[in-house]
């Protein structure tokens, strides 16, 4: 197996979590969720437009509909995120977004004439088993955890969609042009966001400033680099079983560093949680573990 394909989504996965950290800090220090998305956006872009230098490749302006599509699908895996948020908790609605690798491989079998790997199959499902243990919380309020569940899974068909085409369909107009076509999609479709903006776009505390900027650009590089990943190497399904680490590096950085990010999650969760998480971090092992067999 390339080296790359174990390298690229760890890296990603590693930046994804340190992101999620910042951004939850945002968050907390009233940066708003439908805001930080919105600007959060736009700073992805700007984190993918150095790529132009990068690429010799000419558009085949025939194929443009690709990156059109894959912008929309991420852009609604992107709002049904922040609905999702909006509706549960958290600590319930982020884990279960790594069921997406399920969705990969489901896309991947309708895209790809190569057939998925049985084996495979068993390690995206272990993965989705594992993500949503690493997720449990004490969490009471059943009805809205019941939404957050409908809506994630949801954003993860999306996400699922935009994985398996960048993989399967970014060559056909052009590997870069695809990404920043993408990209671009992605901002102005955010623009439909502005309605439901209730305050002014760049009026931040302090602390939810930085936070939120710094989160977005760790989000935005990670974002790239596993685009890039899935352009170049394909493989969408290894890729995203291995990229599903990010749960468990999530836990690991709220462990050892939460304190530095005003997270105080270890502090809350009991023993049952412990136990739920731990199981989670072994199955997350065991499901990366397979994809070599």
């Amino acid at each position: 197996m390339h080296a790359m394909i174990i390298i690229v989504p760890l890296a990603s996965a590693s930046l994804y979590a340190f992101g999620s950290l910042f951004l939850k800090q945002g968050l907390q220090n009233g940066a708003g969720a439908v805001r930080s998305l919105f600007l959060g956006n736009f700073i992805m872009t700007l984190c993918f437009l150095p790529t132009l230098a990068l690429s010799q490749e000419v558009p085949d302006w025939d194929m443009v509909c690709w990156p059109v599509i894959i912008g929309i699908c991420f852009f609604c895996g992107q709002a049904f995120t922040v609905w999702a948020i909006k509706s549960g908790d958290v600590s319930v609605q982020t884990p279960l977004m790594g069921t997406k690798v399920v969705f990969v491989a489901a896309w991947t079998m309708f895209l790809s004439p190569d057939p998925i790997r049985p084996i495979l199959w068993v390690s995206a499902g272990l993965t989705a088993i594992a993500v949503f243990l690493l997720g449990q919380s004490n969490e009471i309020n059943y009805r809205s955890v019941r939404k957050a569940i409908i809506l994630s899974l949801i954003s993860c068909v999306f996400f699922g969609a935009t994985d398996s085409l960048v993989a399967a369909r970014s060559e056909l107009f052009g590997r870069i042009p695809t990404m920043i076509g993408m990209m671009l999609t992605l901002s102005v479709c955010s623009l439909f966001l502005m309605p439901f903006v209730q305050k002014p776009i760049f009026e931040f505390s302090p602390g939810a400033a930085g936070a939120m900027c710094m989160g977005s650009l760790f989000i935005g590089l990670q974002a790239l680099i596993l685009n890039f990943g899935l352009s170049y190497l394909g493989e969408a399904t290894t890729i995203n079983v291995i990229y599903s680490s990010r749960g468990l590096f999530g836990i690991l950085l709220v462990w050892f560093l939460g304190k530095q990010f005003s997270n105080r999650e270890r502090e809350h969760a009991g023993d049952r949680i412990m136990r739920f998480r731990l199981t989670g971090a072994s199955l997350m092992m065991l499901a990366i573990a397979l994809i070599f067999v």
